[in-house]
């Protein structure tokens, strides 16, 4: 098994619109009642579709103009509000050192090209990584890959296709599996 599959939202490029609420709602109880009782905004799941944003901050005008406002004043920082910066430079690596060991690396994604372009245009460090597994088709032996992502629903799916599924949940816990299941070199140990 030489191929790794990574779903890019969830892993590469830790896509997080709830990173949003925590800093245009403050109080923890009423992010959850936003998040469970005001119906998911459009830019969450399709971030770049014509009038995903206006229709958006409809529905929060709905639930609270003043909210809406304060998400329209932050319209240009949304979508690095939504990603996750402490993932991006790691990633950019561990895909470096995947790639060293002779590994495929595949993306799969259900954001449009011009998602993917802001987001490089974003954080220009990791654009040759990110676009170097993003841009390329789909084609590996499901036998021969690992499928890594948070959603179970996914993992299962991919179970089911003959994929080996590993959950994600942070970057050293999957550099650990990596190791364990050889994708990586196991570090040198340090003698006193």
């Amino acid at each position: 098994m030489r191929a790794v599959v990574f779903d890019v939202e969830s892993v590469l490029i830790g896509w997080r619109p709830q990173a949003l609420y925590r800093k245009l709602i403050p109080r923890a109880d009423l992010q959850q009642y936003f998040v469970a009782e005001v119906a998911r905004a459009p830019w969450e799941d399709e971030p770049v579709r014509e009038g995903a944003f206006e229709e958006g901050l409809r529905r929060v005008a709905g639930w609270s103009p003043h909210l809406a406002e304060r998400v329209a004043s932050h319209h240009d920082g949304m979508l690095r509000a939504m990603l996750d910066d402490r993932c991006m430079k790691p990633m950019a690596t561990l895909l470096q050192r995947l790639r060293a060991q002779a590994v495929e690396l595949f993306g799969v994604t259900d954001l449009r090209p011009a998602a993917l372009t802001q987001v490089m245009t974003l954080y220009p460090s990791t654009l040759e990584q990110l676009a170097n597994i993003t841009q390329r088709r789909f084609d590996p032996p499901a036998a021969d890959s690992l499928y890594v992502d948070q959603s179970r629903s996914h993992g299962s799916a991919a179970q089911a296709a003959g994929f080996t599924f590993i959950e994600y949940t942070w970057i050293t816990p999957l550099r650990q599996e990596l190791r364990r299941r050889g994708f990586l070199p196991t570090p040198p140990v340090l003698l006193p």
